[in-house]
């Protein structure tokens, strides 16, 4: 199953991947680690703003290939107002055995001039580390643009500077992380950013969590740095009510009322079921839940939300507001993902005189050869003609395969692995049609195995596998039932 974080947060992000798709998105189907991720073993999910090495980002496809292999080709094109497609820019890449993008060369499609070179640089345990944007002046390349990134010890990212070339690189902007932990989990998360003007690096705000005696994530409070006073204020927090196995049952939203000093509800998730529990409130696919508003004293109906699920991982997100003792349809948001596990559309509906109307949305249209994806023309959608419209085209050759790769490393199907990144320990949560003999194999990216191991077991189980002997890096997880195999990715650190 596919995991996600909140949907209001993918909507933003599929909103800005489908824009930059109209406009100069590289689909060179490459692993960027996701920034901003904490380590699952503190059961938190750390906010970063949005840069470079996101999904979706320039050069972050959105498409993944079910036999570990990346185009070194990619051909863009544009749709023009005459209605046929105009050459935009060619682009070519580079990547080491792991399948990480080590260059990309952009050229003009009309022209065959040089015109961008962008270069990656990864650490040890393959998380991105520096990204350089280069320009072709004069039969030179110029130092354009520079991204640069630091992990702490337990694999969270802690430093995002953005760089100018001004004669030598000048710090512009960016975001710093200083975690605090215990017992291997996050209890304060204090977020700095940096001040191109003094140079150094601002307090903004923080997070602070508590756990239960079980180590499961019951507030979360969030402050914001008064520069002024030189304080930091409370401003609201989450408390969740957790279950078995930290499974979030209720969260009650919370704001800090300064001039009583005192904590004010102000809306509350209820009546929650998940149709899958990754081991994160805001990283959990949901089923359904509830939300209640705060109002004079009592909790009130407020909205509601259903989720369903297809076994692709597609999902319809129905909203409905309560209004004079009824629920009603208020909208509705869909994202699908075709048989290779590709995301092929969104959209966002709103209910309007009992039916269903696409407000806004965005599909891409791929082509295959075999497992890998050959074209890709994006489209939006416009609501005034009620039609789908061209925005680009790419065309991808020339493939690129991992070593040691055979089946889809990319794949999770049905196999959730916790916690991932893990330092040895990990459990496979096996959600299979049907009980009989299964197989699991650990494989490195050389295609030795690892690990191995064959047993009976029911339709769900939970499996603990501990690798701690085994060296740090990527690893893919097979599981072999008796009609079909299934691939999980697991990182080791």
């Amino acid at each position: 199953m596919k995991t996600f974080t909140p949907f209001t947060k993918i909507f933003c992000i599929m909103i800005l991947g489908f824009a930059m798709s109209l406009h100069v998105m590289s689909q060179t189907n490459v692993f960027l680690p996701s920034s901003g991720k904490v380590n699952p073993r503190t059961n938190l999910q750390a906010e970063l703003p949005y840069h470079p090495s996101q999904v979706n980002g320039y050069d972050q496809p959105f498409y993944k290939s079910t036999q570990g292999s990346f185009p070194r080709e990619t051909h863009h094109y544009y749709w023009d107002v005459t209605t046929i497609w105009m050459a935009d820019f060619n682009r070519y890449c580079t990547y080491d055995n792991y399948g990480n993008l080590l260059t990309t060369l952009q050229t003009d499609a009309n022209t065959g001039d040089t015109l961008e070179l962008t270069t990656y640089t990864y650490d040890s345990e393959q998380r991105i580390t520096k990204i350089i944007y280069q320009i072709w002046n004069n039969g030179n390349w110029e130092n354009s643009d520079q991204y640069y990134y630091e992990y702490d010890a337990q694999g969270n990212e802690t430093i995002y500077l953005y760089y100018t070339w001004q004669g030598n690189w000048i710090a512009s902007g960016g975001f710093k992380h200083i975690y605090t932990y215990e017992n291997n989990k996050i209890i304060e998360d204090l977020r700095q950013q940096w001040d191109q003007i003094q140079t150094t690096w601002v307090n903004m705000n923080k997070l602070i969590y508590t756990y239960d005696i079980n180590g499961y994530l019951t507030e979360c409070v969030y402050q914001y740095w008064d520069n002024n006073m030189g304080i930091w204020n409370s401003l609201n927090k989450d408390n969740y009510i957790v279950g078995a196995s930290g499974i979030v049952n209720e969260m009650i939203h919370q704001t800090y009322d300064v001039v009583n000093s005192t904590w004010v509800n102000n809306y509350k998730h209820t009546n929650i079921l998940w149709h899958q529990w990754n081991g994160e409130y805001y990283a959990s696919d949901l089923q359904n839940k509830t939300i209640l508003i705060w109002n004079n004293g009592i909790w009130e109906n407020y909205e509601r939300i259903e989720c369903t699920w297809d076994a692709n991982g597609s999902c319809a997100e129905t909203h409905q507001q309560y209004f004079n003792g009824n629920w009603t349809n208020s909208e509705r948001q869909t994202y699908t993902f075709d048989d290779h596990g590709n995301f092929i559309l969104w959209t966002v509906e709103f209910w309007m005189i009992n039916n269903w109307v696409i407000d806004m949305g965005g599909q891409y249209l791929l082509t295959y050869n075999g497992n890998d994806v050959i074209q890709m023309i994006s489209q939006g959608w416009d609501h005034i003609n009620e039609e789908w419209v061209n925005g680009s085209k790419e065309e991808y050759s020339d493939f690129f395969h991992t070593q040691g790769i055979g089946d889809n490393p990319f794949a999770q199907n049905s196999i959730h692995i916790y916690p991932n990144p893990t330092s040895g320990i990990i459990y496979l949560e096996l959600d299979t049609p049907e009980a009989g003999s299964q197989t699991i194999e650990i494989v490195n990216t050389n295609g030795q195995v690892v690990y191995t191991d064959q047993f009976q077991t029911s339709a769900e189980e939970v499996i603990q596998i501990d690798l701690t002997s085994c060296a740090k890096g990527f690893y893919f997880v097979k599981l072999q039932l008796e009609r079909e195999t299934r691939v999980g990715k697991l990182i080791l650190q």
